[in-house]
């Protein structure tokens, strides 16, 4: 079963952000980033899979001090995406 890109998404930066912490940075040292989404126009649960992406990007990157703003990022989006089974 595949679970809401909202959660997938929390699941995604919570494991960044463990990753970040391990290696003594925060997302505030992220220079550049690449999101691949399944699906990213596609409408899920009243909402653009890719505004919940980034809804949960902004709750994530509130926990840093940003000097120069967000780092740039792309949004990909892709037909096919790795299945929570």
């Amino acid at each position: 079963m595949n679970l809401p890109v909202r959660e997938q998404s929390e699941q995604a930066f919570r494991k960044a952000e463990e990753i970040l912490k391990t290696e003594q940075m925060n997302f505030g040292d992220i220079v550049r980033q690449w999101n691949y989404l399944e699906n990213i126009t596609d409408i899920a649960h009243g909402n653009q899979c890719y505004q919940d992406f980034n809804d949960v990007r902004t709750l994530f990157y509130a926990s840093s001090e940003w000097e120069s703003g967000y780092p740039a990022a792309t949004g990909i989006g892709t037909q096919h995406g790795r299945r929570s089974d």
